[in-house]
């Protein structure tokens, strides 16, 4: 229908097409049109949380922090045992590919770019899909085995649903 509208010639706009007439409203403007940097663009849709540093030499593990039901760090985390047991910014940068994500002290002091460990560090996704992945994990309906792709199960399960949708949430 949209299509069709916007290839229909309206008298209201000297019977031109709407496309048409966006062209040519663009190509005779008496000014510029502002372009905007593509990372403000993403900057401005991210998603950002305070998240505690867990892990280090107590636990035996290497620091690492938990976002949105993913666990992520880097190499400049692994060395900053001094992080540990406090919060440091979160920043989801992209919003279908949470992967990787941004971090910084809360004075700003970056972190660099953080990736996900598995399940999420194979396939790109949401934070939405993964908040559906892991509610279907927590109700019993769906299962990831170690080393799996997370996305590509979920994948799986929703097309063996019938009608190839995911079931109606209780």
């Amino acid at each position: 229908l949209i299509a069709n509208y916007n290839a229909t010639p309206h008298s209201g706009i000297g019977n031109r097409t709407p496309l048409a007439y966006a062209n040519f409203l663009y190509h005779h403007a008496q000014q510029s049109f502002r372009r905007v940097d593509p990372a403000v663009v993403e900057a401005q849709f991210s998603i950002r949380k305070r998240c505690i540093v867990r892990g280090g030499a107590a636990s035996g593990r290497a620091p690492y922090v938990e976002f949105y039901y993913g666990r992520y760090t880097n190499e400049v985390l692994h060395n900053r045992h001094d992080l540990v047991g406090s919060e440091i910014w979160v920043v989801c940068h992209k919003e279908d590919d949470c992967r990787v994500a941004l971090a910084s002290t809360l004075d700003g002091i970056p972190l660099g770019v953080l990736r996900a460990a598995p399940p999420w560090n194979i396939s790109p996704h949401s934070l939405a899909v993964r908040a559906a992945i892991s509610q279907a994990c927590s109700h019993g309906q769906l299962t990831i085995p170690a080393g799996a792709d997370a996305i590509e199960i979920f994948m799986r399960f929703v097309e063996s649903q019938a009608h190839k949708r995911l079931p109606v949430h209780p």
